[in-house]
């Protein structure tokens, strides 16, 4: 019975519609008054499955819910389900819309204000410490056919940002597509990236919309499911005043104590935000600190940081313009180019935080060519034309946009595979033939050339040691053995050559090839022998040994039929070999017999092993190879892996680590993205 119970269920069908979408809506008791109200409309409600109600039917239905649900206009997202929002909330604005009337804010207690201006005080102070530097903001990713969104695909963007370096994530901004999306999809988008950022950096929501009660429900919601701070953009197409856009900003940022970001994109807009009225929402709203100026009229930021005040952060919505406004001290970015370049990107920003501008400026001038062709059509096509050769999601966009043209297409793979790269390590292009230069790795992991000049990391490109030849290790850990039901321990080492050809540096990308079901790492310590070992028995083995290393020995599962012969073809891809970053001097490393060897798959821990563990330690593997071969001076021998190995697709990062050596990091990308990748 109703009077007993907490919650009825609706179910709506719109139409066109194929699924039934259940609405919890909690109620208040009270008794048989409220069976005799709501029995009839949820029974009336179940027999239109078929139909959409009319405006009177809403008219009614909500009348009720208003009276009898415990949901208030402006404050769904506080005491009730995520359906309510959908079916209160949202349909109510919408019905409103239809009949004329605006849905109504509660406005806020005067004697509330001061407590609440202290706690969105203390609440900015602690996101300012994060919300700076470069934010990257997502596309939405779709299905192929665009009919829903790719969650799968979101995530992979979300670890590909925080793996490639990124200082915090944007969603559901002008890139996301946001005007393609209904309500319900914004809002999953938001909880998704979120749920898969998990603390590790910032998420800043697009909230904003032209119909100020829907930015609200949605700067609400963001605070209810853990954004760190809102994007609140400038209405577009109605073209309000400067009292309008204050007025709107302030009823958004007043509706909560979540940071909000102004966004000021005249070209979209069709109205500029001008430096007074950014003043005037500053100072009536204490959780608004700064503006994403996507403005070609950058006179307006040095107006913008004078009016308003030095503090107040400015962030560049406009790629090419990223470099001058933090010359002028602008707080970051939000460049769509860090969705194909993340790490050059940040760099960009962390050179010039660190007052290392002339490096800076060198950067802004690599990444010129690559922030001018995503925008060769309307952003996100270009940007979702990279992120689909990449794998990383499908390259649709939902109309009214289309994909770039067979031109535009042409050109814009002509600057990937020229200069900055799709896969978070872009290659400058020179001017000139370039020549190696000797570089050295002082104690604090900085580069520098011989003579002591520092060196730009993303300047470089990382090597695989120079080695005659590669012995790798099948089934080296008892726990590794046992993953792959082995009962018995192998007798004696198993052997095989890896392929010279698959061996990478750090940071290289490593092909996953087209067709193949399951590819996985293998984090291994790797052992160099530092002169000629013949015949070398276990108490001098040691003495042969030069320095160690990082290995990652890929493999492709589904050519393994005998772990005891892994064949050539499992291990022998070229790239499936990355070794690095460097190799440490012997001496250097205190207990090779007791090191922790952890991979990490997108900042996840997979595996957690230590060479204690080693079926056939270092001394022995040293001394069964050289009794029947002479190892060469330059051997490295990677000594197997511990137990954790799982699948990898295009846009996993996966990070080796061996302890008090190094950490080898290498993106795993598609076969067809790398087959235009340069040489």
């Amino acid at each position: 019975m109703l009077d007993r119970l907490q919650q009825a269920e609706l179910i709506e069908r719109r139409p066109g519609e194929t699924d039934r979408r259940h609405v919890h809506v909690h109620l208040r008791p009270r008794g048989r008054a409220l069976e005799k109200r709501v029995r009839p409309m949820v029974e009336a409600a179940y027999a239109r499955l078929e139909r959409a109600l009319t405006p009177a039917e809403w008219r009614a239905l909500y009348g009720a819910l208003d009276r009898l649900v415990d949901v208030r206009t402006a404050e769904a997202a506080h005491h009730a389900h995520a359906g309510v929002r959908k079916a209160v909330a949202a349909r109510r604005t919408a019905l409103r819309r239809r009949l004329g009337a605006a849905p109504p804010v509660k406005p806020m207690a005067a004697g509330a204000r001061t407590g609440r201006r202290r706690r969105a005080e203390e609440t900015i102070v602690s996101a300012l410490d994060r919300l700076r530097g470069s934010i990257t903001p997502l596309p939405t990713p779709f299905t192929a056919d665009g009919a829903a969104v790719d969650e799968a695909a979101l995530r992979r963007l979300v670890e590909f940002q925080i793996a490639g370096g990124s200082h915090g994530v944007s969603c559901t901004g002008t890139t996301g597509e946001p005007t393609s999306l209904t309500l319900a999809e914004r809002e999953r988008v938001i909880r998704v990236v979120v749920e898969t950022a998990a603390g590790r950096v910032p998420v800043l929501a697009g909230t904003g919309s032209n119909n100020t009660a829907e930015s609200i429900a949605l700067t609400r919601y963001a605070a209810e499911v853990g954004a760190d701070a809102v994007l609140v953009v400038a209405p577009y197409h109605v073209r309000p005043s400067q009292d309008g856009l204050f007025a709107h900003f302030r009823a958004v940022a007043s509706a909560v104590d979540l940071p909000v970001m102004l966004y000021n994109i005249p070209g979209r807009a069709g109205v500029n935000v001008e430096p007074a009225t950014q003043r005037r929402v500053r100072e009536a709203c204490p959780n608004v600190f700064g503006v994403k100026e996507a403005n070609v009229d950058f006179a307006q930021v040095s107006r913008d940081l004078d009016v308003c005040g030095r503090d107040w952060r400015v962030f560049s919505g406009i790629e090419t313009l990223c470099f001058p406004m933090l010359a002028l001290g602008g707080a970051g970015h939000v460049s769509a180019t860090g969705n194909v370049a993340p790490r050059e990107v940040a760099a960009l920003y962390d050179l010039a935080a660190a007052g290392r501008w002339d490096e800076a400026r060198d950067l802004h001038f690599r990444l010129l060519a690559l922030n001018e062709v995503l925008f060769i059509e309307t952003n996100p096509g270009p940007v979702k034309l990279l992120l689909g050769e990449m794998e990383l999601c499908q390259p649709t966009v939902r109309l009214p946009l289309a994909s770039p043209s067979p031109a535009s297409v042409t050109r814009i793979r002509e600057v990937a595979r020229a200069g900055t790269g799709s896969c978070h390590e872009a290659r400058p292009r020179p001017a000139r033939r370039s020549r190696a230069r000797r570089v050295v790795v002082g104690d604090d992991d900085r580069l520098r050339t011989v003579d002591g000049a520092e060196i730009d990391p993303a300047a470089v490109r990382w090597l695989p040691p120079r080695t005659p030849l590669v012995l790798g290790l099948a089934l080296n850990y008892a726990d590794h053995a046992a993953e792959l039901d082995f009962k018995n321990r192998p007798d004696h080492p198993i052997l095989f050559i890896k392929n010279p050809t698959s061996l990478v540096g750090h940071r290289a990308p490593v092909v996953r090839p087209d067709g193949v079901e399951y590819m996985h790492y293998e984090g291994e310590l790797g052992v160099v022998i530092g002169r000629p070992a013949r015949k070398v028995r276990r108490g001098a083995a040691l003495d042969y040994v030069s320095g160690y290393t990082v290995c990652n020995d890929v493999t492709v599962r589904d050519f393994v039929e005998n772990f005891y012969r892994p064949p050539v073809k499992a291990k022998g891809f070229d790239t499936f070999g990355p070794i690095g970053p460097w190799v440490v001097d012997a001496a250097d490393v205190a207990h090779p017999e007791a090191l922790a060897v952890r991979t990490w798959v997108n900042g996840e821990l997979r595996q957690d092993g230590n060479t204690r563990d080693l079926i056939f330690d270092v001394p022995a593997l040293i001394e069964y190879m050289s009794d029947f071969m002479t190892l060469p001076a330059g051997t490295i021998i990677s000594t197997g892996t511990p137990r954790g190995i799982s699948n990898v697709v295009p846009g996993d990062v996966m990070v080796v680590e061996v302890e008090g050596v190094g950490r080898l990091e290498n993106t795993v990308v598609a076969e067809k993205h790398a087959e235009r990748a340069p040489d």
